[in-house]
């Protein structure tokens, strides 16, 4: 489903954010 492709993407950026201020 596209919301769910879409939930992933938030989720891959959060991530990353939180990867990158470590």
């Amino acid at each position: 489903v596209k919301r769910l492709k879409s939930e992933r993407k938030f989720f891959k950026g959060f991530l990353e954010k939180l990867g990158r201020r470590r």
